[in-house]
């Protein structure tokens, strides 16, 4: 993304945009903000995932950026699960679908 261009934040979120329908579209809860995504796989139960399922679709969204040629930052990113995920510069308990502190 060409930082100091003004619209970079707008083209940068055009371009993520198929990305995250493409996500959403197998059946991934996807919030994305400008180059930050939070979600969830698709699961068999109705409100959470098991870890397996967390585990294979971090892989498939992985597998997606890596056939666009998009680079993820290797040390950012939260991808064997957590219960309590930062995420746009909250806490988020995912279990509980709230805020979190600590």
């Amino acid at each position: 993304m060409p930082f100091g261009l003004k619209v970079a934040p707008f083209l940068w979120t055009k371009v993520c945009r198929p990305v995250v329908h493409a996500l959403r579209r197998e059946g991934f809860r996807v919030i994305s903000y400008f180059d930050d995504f939070g979600g969830a796989p698709p699961t068999q139960a109705p409100t959470e995932s098991t870890a397996g399922e967390a585990l294979a679709g971090g892989g498939r969204v992985r597998d997606l950026f890596t056939q666009l040629d998009l680079t993820l930052h290797p040390t950012k990113g939260v991808w064997e699960g957590t219960d309590c995920l930062p995420l746009l510069g909250f806490l988020v308990d995912t279990r509980a679908a709230r805020s979190c502190c600590s």
